[in-house]
Order: C-alpha cells, then structure tokens, then sequence
C-alpha cells in the first residue's frame, strides 16, 4: 500500500468525510515525524500537538483533532551502540561512533565498553618499584600509590621497627642542618665496617632514610659551624640498632679535609642513618643526601 493509502484510510477512520485539510501547528513547525495530509502530500514536519484544521470546502465544520492518529514515523537511520569488534572498542560520545584500538584481547564490556587498562581486582608494583598498584573490577582504570620504601609483594613495604626513637625521616634528595648538642653518644661504627671501629666519641643522632627504588645514592656530612671545629663522621646501617648491619662509613675526605662523604647503591627500602662526631665539641652539621634511580 503507497504512504498516501495510508494516510487517507487513517484520516477516514479520524472524520469520516473529511476534506482536504492543512495540518499545522500553533506553535510552530517541530522536527521528528512528517504529517501526510488526505490528498497523500507532505504536509509538515510537526510534533504531537499539531493539528488539522477544519475544511475550507463549504461544507460543515470538523472537529480538529490530534495529529498522531495521521502521523508515520521516519526511520533517521542506524544508531551507535557501544560494543568489541574484535580488539576495538566502539564507544557512542554525544552519539557519534567513536573507535579505539585496543590490542589483543583487551576490549572489555564489563560495565562499558573500554579498553582494559590492568587485570580487573587485581593488585602489584609499578614498573621501577616505586609504587603499588590497584585495578578496579572493571579493569578500566589503574591507580598508583606511591611507597616511601618500595613496593614489596604487591604492597608499599612496611616501616622497620627500632628500640629507640629515631630523629626524624628523609628521603633523597635533602638538604638540611642539624645541631647534634644535647642528643647524647649513643651510636659508634661497626668493629668491622669501613671506619675499621673508629669509636666516635661525640653525640649523633639517627635518620630514617627512605629509598623508594634502587638508587646510586650520595651523602655528604659538612662542618656547619667552623667556630666551633666539629668534626662529623656518618655511617648507613640496614638495621637501626644493629651495628654489624653498617653498608657505609665516612670520617675524614683526606687529611686536611674533617668533612665526610660517601656513596653507595640502594635497593628500595628503609636504612639508618647516623649522622656523628668523630671527636671534639658537638655543634651543627649540614647534610646533603642526593640519588640517582637506574
């Protein structure tokens, strides 16, 4: 049947002796659907409150009624929907196809259709050991949380406990003084380590060093007060209280040079460092810790 057939056995069932009428709208002309007048011609494109106007033909008047019953819908064509074809994710933003390759295997439609960022609930380490990972059940999304001392087994690496109280933390790179008068000489070098037992006599005091990834690190102890000559000497231990843990010592740079300085290669983890007098008055002290991740 042609769409004018339609459309006049519609209007018929409307009015039964309806005229040729005009369909229009008060408001306006809307977009949507195309109203067919009773002749089979294309009236308008209007909404669902336009209306036909009564006959102009002479004879009686005919109730307007609603444009519905005389509408045919017109198809505006395949619309986008999310899916995978294969390794691409289609996705439909403000409804226009949107195509993103995502590689073998990693087009999800868990939740959306994406691409697979992790392995859903799954958790692990960056890369360069710096990080713990977390992948959201959909796997579309990958956070980081950044480890003070590394991630280990899927997690940032927990804190060493001590049997003292530690001066404070640091972390490469640090720039910072201290006075080491009034904190007691608590801490000498191992008997075995690289200052050979040199027994440092003068107060100190114990940093927590935190290595986040393996780094060539570089430490320097100054004198930072010369009116009162002190002498510094540092030294790094895995363990704090333990002296046979020592990885480093430094006393003297060279024999008319008291400062001290030293270098070493750290995995990722927590140290101790102790920060000393070789001998004479306590005083302040400048240190630099500096690294460099490979």
């Amino acid at each position: 049947m042609r769409r004018a057939d339609i459309a006049f056995f519609v209007l018929a069932l409307s009015a039964c002796s309806l005229p040729r009428s005009t369909i229009g709208h008060a408001g306006g002309m809307d977009a949507g659907v195309v109203g067919i007048d009773a002749a089979g011609v294309d009236a308008a494109v209007v909404d669902p409150d336009a209306w036909v106007a009564p006959g102009t033909d002479g004879g009686p008047p005919v109730d307007a009624f609603r444009a519905p019953d005389a509408f045919v819908a017109i198809d505006t064509g395949p619309t986008c929907t999310p899916r995978c074809e294969a390794d691409t994710a289609v996705t439909c933003p403000g409804g226009i196809e949107s195509r993103t390759v995502c590689g073998a295997g990693l087009c999800s439609t868990t939740g959306s259709v994406h691409c697979l960022a992790c392995t859903p609930s799954t958790t692990g380490c960056s890369a360069d050991g710096a990080s713990a990972t977390t992948c959201d059940s959909t796997g579309a999304m990958l956070s980081m949380t950044h480890c003070d001392r590394g991630c280990l087994a899927n997690a940032c690496r927990a804190a060493q406990s001590c049997s003292f109280t530690t001066d404070g933390m640091i972390a490469p790179p640090t720039t910072m003084s201290f006075d080491l008068c009034g904190n007691g000489a608590d801490n000498t070098p191992s008997s075995s380590g690289p200052c050979n037992g040199f027994g440092a006599s003068g107060e100190d005091l114990v940093l927590r060093l935190e290595i986040d990834r393996r780094q060539h690190v570089a430490i320097k102890l100054n004198d930072g007060d010369p009116s009162t000559s002190v002498d510094p000497l540092v030294y790094v231990r895995s363990v704090c209280d333990q002296r046979a843990t020592e990885l480093a010592c430094s006393d003297d740079i060279s024999s008319t040079n008291r400062n001290s300085s030293l270098t070493l290669d750290l995995d990722a983890g927590e140290y101790f460092l102790v920060l000393d007098i070789a001998a004479g008055s306590c005083g302040t002290v400048d240190l630099a810790v500096m690294g460099t991740p490979f």
